[in-house]
């Protein structure tokens, strides 16, 4: 499911200029190329702008006689003044050894057709799933984000030119308050782990259990609130009925702790 690691084979390519080749212009490309005038955008134009002079493959049209578009040709014009791609040379795409090329096409539209098992999957999202397929059972499993019915896209959360310690920067829970606004606080009563990462409690890719929750209530309410720390049993010096810890296990916490992403009102997170 990750990135492609360098120890994986990697596509025989030629990035660098042949030595000794010649601008010879797009119309000499189009010769044998003609199919490439209707498929590339018009800012790529001009192939020699991307693949380099191209005389000797012009002489012997074979791959090693012309560059493929290498990460400096592309990044000379979407670097600058462009935020998402800033940080690209620090990004774990980069240190996976991908390169524009391998999810960028320059002849056709910019991200590669959608997988036809996936009827309404978006083009980019079938482009991340191809490499992180464990994320693909994830997004099949009982609750998960419309990502396979094309409501949503990896990149709608996922910068993939970004480096992800930039998220240390701005907080990863700004991803989620995007879309859940009514999340956020301030709250007069907080629940920490929500302040603290979304991620602690929810999987946001997909989960077997309610809610995009890690594991099924009350087990994802017992796994910080124990025993030693559970108010309701220790009913008998207050003598005020409640629900112990045992039949915590046959209960859903959030019955009655319904407010659990944080309140104004109670100090329980009680609506």
């Amino acid at each position: 499911g990750e990135a492609r690691s360098p120890d994986r084979p990697q596509p025989q390519r030629n990035y660098a200029v042949p030595p000794g080749a010649q601008t010879v212009g797009r119309e000499t490309c189009l010769t044998c190329h003609q199919e490439k005038s209707e498929q590339v955008q018009k800012v790529h134009a001009e192939c020699e702008s991307c693949h380099g002079a191209g005389s000797l493959h012009a002489e012997e049209p074979s791959p090693e006689k012309i560059a493929y578009p290498s990460e400096e040709a592309c990044l000379a014009c979407h670097q600058y003044r462009d935020t998402a791609r800033l940080t690209w040379k620090s990004s774990e795409h980069r240190q996976g050894n991908l390169v524009c090329i391998d999810c960028h096409s320059l002849h056709e539209e910019p991200f590669r057709k959608s997988d036809v098992r996936f009827r309404y999957l978006a083009p980019k999202s079938a482009l991340c799933l191809k490499c992180h397929t464990n994320k693909v059972g994830q997004f099949r499993m009982t609750s998960h984000h419309p990502v396979l019915e094309g409501a949503l896209d990896c990149v709608a959360c996922h910068n993939p030119h970004e480096d992800r310690k930039l998220e240390a920067t701005t907080g990863r829970n700004e991803l989620c308050y995007r879309c859940h606004q009514e999340k956020r606080g301030p709250w007069v009563y907080e629940h920490e782990p929500v302040a603290e990462d979304c991620l602690i409690c929810h999987n946001p890719h997909g989960s077997v259990s309610r809610r995009l929750l890690r594991r099924n209530e009350p087990y994802v309410c017992l796994s910080c609130h124990s025993t030693t720390i559970n108010r309701h049993v220790n009913q008998a010096s207050t003598g005020i009925p409640g629900t112990n810890y045992t039949r915590a296990f046959y209960s859903r916490c959030t019955d009655c702790h319904g407010a659990q992403h944080g309140t104004q009102q109670d100090e329980w997170l009680r609506r």
